[in-house]
């Protein structure tokens, strides 16, 4: 998917015209999903970050109409999840059975790569509640399957964050590097408080830099310098807290 794009230089050519773009994609997944109820608000709580989720209303058309709105919405995958809830109540208790099925097909292929059917059940003090429920495991269900179906290549790497006084700005250093572009996630962090030494653990994309991670770390709220880069592990040295 294309974010934002820049013409560098456009020149005349014999048949037409030579241009140079600058562009931003994204390589995860975006799904175009037409879908109603709850499950839809629930799965965008699952995915995984840098995953894009579009909802699409769902309303009569042709095919033509269906295609050129998927299309439109730049997505890469593009599905249908219909479902049906039945509900039945004993004393203060009500339960859900969430029923149905899901089409997901790529875009770029227009090969179906993925139907399932399902049923979940979920309770509550209400109907609202127990579908509520019902469509929370759902959702946790399908972003199972969706991750093992389109999984990346990932990395781990250890960020050593030497000269740090204060441990706990161990969680400003863990929040910064995990808004940056390919960290998946932050799996841990410590602080070694006679060494002064903040340890961040985090996964990658394989195809992220994390030299280039560790660069934009150390642009944050705690001022860094890169000292080493090498293989799995990164050292950074504090300038100012």
């Amino acid at each position: 998917m294309t974010l934002r794009y820049q013409i560098l230089q456009r020149s005349p050519e014999a048949n037409g015209v030579r241009v140079r773009v600058r562009a931003s994609v994204c390589l995860d997944p975006v799904v175009a999903l037409f879908a109603d109820g709850p499950v839809l608000a629930a799965l965008s709580r699952y995915l995984p970050k840098g995953w894009q989720l579009v909802a699409l209303a769902r309303r009569p058309g042709s095919l033509e109409d269906y295609l050129t709105e998927v299309l439109a919405s730049g997505a890469t995958y593009a599905g249908t999840l219909d479902s049906g809830a039945s509900f039945v109540t004993n004393g203060n208790i009500v339960a859900a059975q969430l029923q149905g099925n899901l089409v997901l097909f790529d875009l770029r292929s227009l090969a179906v790569v993925g139907t399932v059917s399902y049923s979940t059940r979920g309770v509550g003090a209400s109907s609202e509640q127990a579908l509520a429920q019902a469509a929370d495991r759902l959702a946790q269900e399908i972003a199972r399957q969706w991750l093992i179906q389109f999984a990346v290549a990932t990395r781990q790497v250890t960020f050593r964050i030497e000269g740090l006084r204060r441990g706990g700005n161990r969680f400003t250093l863990a929040e910064t590097l995990a808004a940056i572009p390919g960290v998946i996630r932050v799996d841990s962090h410590a602080y070694d408080e006679p060494g002064r030494t903040a340890i961040l653990v985090a996964t990658l994309d394989a195809q992220a830099d994390p030299c280039a991670v560790a660069q934009q770390l150390a642009r944050g709220r705690v001022s860094l310098r890169l000292d080493s880069c090498e293989g799995s592990t990164v050292v950074l040295g504090v300038l100012r807290e």
